[in-house]
């Protein structure tokens, strides 16, 4: 399925803890990285630009094991294409976005991805087994459910199986955290949620700028919008120092 929309089976009561996703059920970094790919790009001494890539290694290698792999029914379940997702437009569906902020976005995060596969495939060349695109869906696959947490102290972050699937609504309906006691991330209830009610997350205060790259929707009346405004001093003018330097040019 290309969307999951949890929903409440029965009332789930405020403050009540209703899942619980144990440790060894969370896609880490640090699986990532004692893993067979993770140790290949450890050995080449390439320096990863984005902890992200750990990740999205490590799902390349595991889809590619198929029902082999212990993540399987995970990897199952995640989407199978992100066309909804700007990067991955073509340039009839660019050009309705002309003048947006969110075309350069587009083209950074391109050509950001794009840098970093190339430089894996170059330290590590088994990696030119997998395509550009499929780099991008696994790149894809973390940036928009990856969470950060502490455990034993350490901070690290992965993918969490059922936490990862709730949409973003403000005000959320739930909180996250990593219980260090019973050894698993808990979801816990903000409100009183009632049965068949979706159930939502927060993704954070974003701009519809970063929600539409990185995510592939925007939020209606958005509050955290921003806009990109370009201005110029005429240099003839007699107080051009005085403006220059509190704009800081």
């Amino acid at each position: 399925p290309d969307s999951i929309s949890p929903h409440a089976n029965c009332h789930i009561q405020k403050d009540e803890d209703f899942c619980y996703i144990p440790v060894s059920c969370i896609m880490t970094s640090d699986i990532a990285r004692n893993s067979n790919i993770g140790q290949k790009i450890i050995e080449s001494k390439y320096n990863v630009r984005s902890k992200h890539s750990w990740i999205a290694s490590f799902l390349l290698q595991e889809r590619e094991k198929g029902e082999k792999s212990i993540w399987f029914d995970y990897i199952g379940i995640l989407p199978r294409t992100y066309e909804s997702v700007p990067i991955f437009f073509n340039e009839e569906q660019k050009k309705l976005l002309t003048g947006s902020i969110c075309i350069k976005k587009m083209d950074d995060r391109v050509e950001t991805l794009r840098s970093e596969y190339d430089g894996l495939c170059e330290a590590v060349p088994e990696y030119r087994r997998w395509s550009f695109n499929s780099f991008m869906w696994a790149r894809l696959c973390v940036i928009t459910r990856i969470f950060g947490f502490i455990i034993d102290g350490v901070k690290t972050d992965g993918l969490v199986p059922i936490a990862d699937f709730f949409h973003h609504k403000r005000p959320r309906d739930i909180k996250w955290s990593f219980n260090q006691e019973k050894r698993g991330f808990m979801i816990t209830a903000l409100r009183d949620i009632y049965q068949n009610e979706e159930v939502f997350i927060s993704f954070g205060r974003k701009c519809n700028s970063r929600f539409f790259v990185n995510y592939g929707f925007i939020v209606e009346n958005n509050t955290a919008n921003e806009a990109l405004m370009t201005f110029a001093l005429n240099k003839d003018d007699p107080e051009y120092d005085t403006k220059a330097r509190h704009l800081g040019f």
